[in-house]
């Protein structure tokens, strides 16, 4: 009598390990954030400009203008080519140009330390006899990081009848479009990207060290010199 023998094959799957089970998502979740942190990091254009609120004040040897602002953006890349001014010339008598100048650094040209990022002339020919029309000062694409910065306007021209005029306000980050520049309030550059010296009058200086600052660095020397007389009493 034939036996017939049954045998059962077992068909065993190859287990996947776990990185094998995750890898499709975890590289999903990698250019998610790739893409988000492209997303987040973009270019923003702006412009230089004052907001003409204030008086009529004169720009010439002995009245340098000067305003400091600070980038505080990390994510956004600014970039400026361009700075606007409400100017009025002296007429046939005015003989000195007009410069506008843009630093790294607060206080403009009274901080030896501060470095010079751009300048532009203006001679008394590009400058007509109405504050309504912007003077524009412009330059090679200039990339704001983040940190302090100043401009200043400045001139030779001899106090008198010669002088410029300049229609004072704070000096504001406008969103540049290109073309005809928009500086309506409600074009101005996001406060998260900036802050505004609330100088209107374009006489901003070097700021000096705080008290707090002054306090501190007091202390440090009086325990520096007590670690001092320490020392020499073990000796």
């Amino acid at each position: 009598m034939d036996r017939t023998e049954k045998r059962t094959v077992l068909t065993v799957s190859p287990r996947r390990s776990f990185f094998g089970s995750v890898a499709p998502y975890f590289w999903l979740v990698v250019v998610s954030f790739w893409l988000a942190g492209i997303t987040i990091s973009h270019a923003t254009s702006v412009l230089i400009a004052i907001d003409n609120t204030g008086a009529n004040d004169p720009v010439n040897f002995t009245h340098p203008r000067v305003w400091n602002f600070q980038i505080s953006s990390s994510g956004t890349t600014l970039t400026v080519n361009r700075a606007l001014f409400g100017l009025n010339d002296g007429g046939n008598q005015t003989t000195e140009n007009i410069v506008f100048s843009l630093y790294a650094g607060l206080g403009g040209h009274q901080d030896a330390n501060n470095t010079l990022l751009r300048t532009v002339t203006l001679t008394p020919a590009d400058v007509d006899g109405f504050f309504t029309t912007m003077e524009e000062f412009s330059f090679g694409n200039l990339t704001l990081t983040a940190g302090n910065y100043s401009a200043t306007l400045m001139s030779q021209e001899p106090a008198g009848n010669g002088s410029y005029m300049l229609k004072l306000g704070k000096l504001t980050l406008y969103n540049d479009n290109g073309g005809t520049p928009d500086l309506s309030t409600g074009n101005v550059l996001s406060s998260s990207l900036w802050v505004q010296d609330p100088n209107a009058t374009g006489t901003a200086a070097v700021p000096e060290p705080s008290i707090a600052s002054l306090l501190v660095l007091g202390v440090c020397v009086a325990l520096q010199q007590r670690r001092k007389h320490r020392n020499a009493l073990k000796r």
